[in-house]
């Protein structure tokens, strides 16, 4: 019997080989791949067994590498699939931008939309959100949401501006800007994966001007795991028929308050939100999927922020 396991970013994957020796030769010994578990870091798990012969050892080297190479391709074909298909969730970056008060922001935003989004649609990534909170809540604060094809991607995008001439040549008011014009106190970066239910950002409608961004805090990675499935198997469905319009959903994977999920709805304005929301309570699958066991406590918290796009906002 022996285990390997295959380790990356994404996840991991482990091979249960069951040893055979044939009776009438014994120094002929076979490997059944007994099974395969696909675990992905984002909460999912796959597991699929086999009785499948994948390679023979045998005396003969010659006999050795023909059957290990013919059977070892199925198996490689698999591991690729699952590779390829676990590496297109979409990242999603958020950034918080915590204004200092009563200090102009102008060298911000001029870097926002001249330098920095110029720049990002360049290598591809388009829909880049710029927001600020309704409402006169103080402290004052932008967010920026970036979409990624994959967390490859990302670190691709990160090296492309590192030598992007004409990015430095139109973020150098903002680079050098002395501290006393920098209007922010920090910036809080999170990254959220997608999932299954919702893989891909979704651009909303021309006419969208109420934006909320919803997280929902869970007291362990369990938790989370349920209630992303939640989402998954049913609430997706419930959003369409009420018309609560997602932008995009994931998973966190950093940032201050994990373990959490995120994600972002659009509205024409605050009359349809409301209208839809009031769809959602009575629904019947939702009435249905809270009676449930398996969702008992899967969520602890949420955080409700009202959101506007700037002009500048490709969302």
């Amino acid at each position: 019997m022996i285990y390997v396991i295959i380790i990356s970013c994404q996840g991991f994957v482990l091979l249960h080989f069951d040893d055979y020796s044939r009776t009438k030769d014994r120094g002929c010994r076979e490997r059944f791949l007994n099974s395969i578990i696909f675990y992905n870091f984002n909460q999912f798990l796959l597991t699929s067994h086999f009785s499948l012969k994948t390679l023979s050892l045998s005396k003969s080297s010659f006999q050795f590498k023909i059957n290990f190479m013919s059977r070892l391709i199925p198996f490689v074909f698999l591991l690729c699939f699952f590779t390829a298909s676990y590496s297109q969730s979409e990242i999603y970056e958020l950034r918080v931008y915590e204004l200092e008060f009563f200090k102009p922001a102008k060298v911000l935003h001029d870097y926002f939309q001249q330098a920095l989004i110029p720049a990002l649609n360049r290598q591809g990534v388009k829909h880049v959100g710029a927001f600020e909170e309704l409402g006169e809540a103080l402290p004052k604060k932008i967010y920026l949401l970036i979409p990624y094809a994959n967390m490859q991607a990302y670190q691709e995008v990160a090296d492309a501006l590192e030598n992007d001439k004409q990015f430095k040549l139109d973020a150098k008011p903002y680079a050098e800007a002395p501290q006393e014009e920098i209007p922010f106190n920090h910036i809080e970066s999170s990254f959220i994966r997608s999932t299954s239910g919702f893989p891909n950002l979704v651009k909303p409608a021309e006419n969208s001007t109420v934006f909320e961004l919803r997280i929902y805090d869970s007291h362990n990675e369990d938790a989370l795991r349920r209630k992303v499935k939640m989402f998954n198997d049913s609430e997706f469905s419930i959003f369409e028929d009420v018309g609560l319009h997602t932008v995009f959903f994931g998973a966190n994977i950093s940032g201050s308050q994990m373990p959490c999920l995120t994600y972002l709805l659009a509205f024409k304005d605050m009359e349809e939100h409301k209208e839809a929301w009031s769809k959602f309570g009575p629904h019947p699958e939702w009435q249905r999927i809270i009676k449930l066991d398996e969702y008992a406590n899967a969520m602890n918290d949420i955080t409700r922020i009202f959101l506007k796009p700037l002009d500048y906002s490709q969302l």
